[in-house]
């Protein structure tokens, strides 16, 4: 995967992070697959093999950009969530764990006992 970290403008929002900060598709190796994650207040880490999707990822808009990730990382959120300041408490407050993010491996887990269930 090739990888960028952007530092986001001073006019956008400042980026969250929590608990469940990854940000990432179904299929990496799938045009426009990507991993991100927030590193600091203006830094996020983006990786994809799709270097076309880098490009433009880069040069998108990002105040949106930012709203999207803080977005996702907040809504994934199981238990925590980080901001530089209050800035974004109520952004926070109504999206706080909307869609948890489950973790990695208990993804892998349950499609092998589903897989296994299947078998049965």
């Amino acid at each position: 995967m090739e990888w960028r970290i952007l530092e986001t403008a001073a006019s956008a929002p400042l980026l969250l992070t929590s608990d469940r900060p990854v940000i990432r598709t179904n299929g990496l190796i799938s045009e426009r697959g990507h991993i991100a994650l927030p590193i600091g207040p203006r830094l996020l880490f983006i990786a994809s093999h799709d270097t076309r999707f880098l490009r433009d990822l880069l040069r998108a808009d990002q105040t949106g950009l930012v709203k999207e990730c803080n977005r996702q990382v907040v809504e994934g959120a199981v238990r925590f969530v980080f901001a530089a300041d209050e800035s974004q408490a109520r952004f926070i407050e109504n999206r706080f764990g909307n869609e948890p993010q489950p973790r990695l491996m208990e993804q892998i887990i349950h499609r092998r006992r589903t897989a296994e269930e299947a078998v049965s």
